[in-house]
């Protein structure tokens, strides 16, 4: 049955529940897809967050405004988060 991920959303975005359990996998297989390379795990985070941030800020898919707007919120400051953290990255080497 499809009640349990359409109940949280507008009856025009039903699809949204399929995306949103994309984004969890996703973000875990940059680590898979480029174990040696911090910086473009944290690149590939973050195209990850911001192309879900645009179609939810898009879509404004949750029934309670407010969601919407905690949800925007939420993802922003977690692409913030991804961006500092690149700089922290240790250079890669050939020694590795």
């Amino acid at each position: 049955d499809g009640a349990v991920t359409n109940a949280r959303f507008r009856l025009d975005v039903w699809w949204y529940g399929v995306p949103l359990l994309l984004r969890g996998p996703l973000l875990a297989m940059t680590v898979v897809v480029a174990p040696d390379y911090p910086a473009v795990q944290c690149l590939g985070c973050q195209i990850i967050l911001m192309t879900f941030m645009a179609v939810q800020i898009y879509n404004w898919p949750w029934k309670a405004p407010i969601l919407n707007v905690v949800d925007m919120i939420v993802c922003f400051l977690l692409v913030i988060l991804v961006a500092v953290a690149g700089f922290y990255v240790p250079a890669v080497t050939d020694g590795l």
